[in-house]
């Protein structure tokens, strides 16, 4: 066999290389991987913001929780002081009633101050009608 000559070698029909397509592929390239780069910093800089914008939301829930527990607790306290100044004063006890009176907190002791003035007029209209309420 006889060497082959290089022309002979490359194939008949492919279009010739320009000189600028090398280059251009590179710094294409190029900058498909810095833009990778810089997109993946820019992921874990806003997945740190993330985390900790999420864990004061959480935090936020919790105190949230905790607030909502703790006024129900005050509603049930303001109900069991009711319900034992009734107590009292079914029994009449009225030295016991006005100690449950008196540890009213101030919304529920404003609420109960003007439900015993509604109380006292109703009985008062009553006592001139003949008939006594409870």
């Amino acid at each position: 066999m006889k060497p082959q000559e290089p022309d002979q070698l490359a194939p008949k029909n492919v279009a010739p290389k320009h000189a600028l397509f090398e280059p251009v592929v590179l710094v294409l390239l190029s900058l498909a991987t810095v833009g990778t780069a810089w997109c993946s910093y820019q992921a874990a800089a806003w997945g740190g913001v993330s985390q900790r914008t999420m864990n004061l939301s959480a935090a936020s829930g919790r105190r949230a929780v905790a607030d909502e527990l703790q006024s129900y607790q005050v509603a049930l306290l303001d109900v069991l002081l009711f319900s034992q100044h009734i107590n009292a004063r079914a029994s009449s006890n009225e030295t016991l009633s006005r100690f449950y009176a008196d540890r009213f907190r101030g919304e529920a002791k404003t609420d109960f101050e003007a439900w015993m003035a509604d109380l006292s007029r109703l009985r008062e209209s009553a006592g001139q009608a003949g008939h006594q309420p409870r």
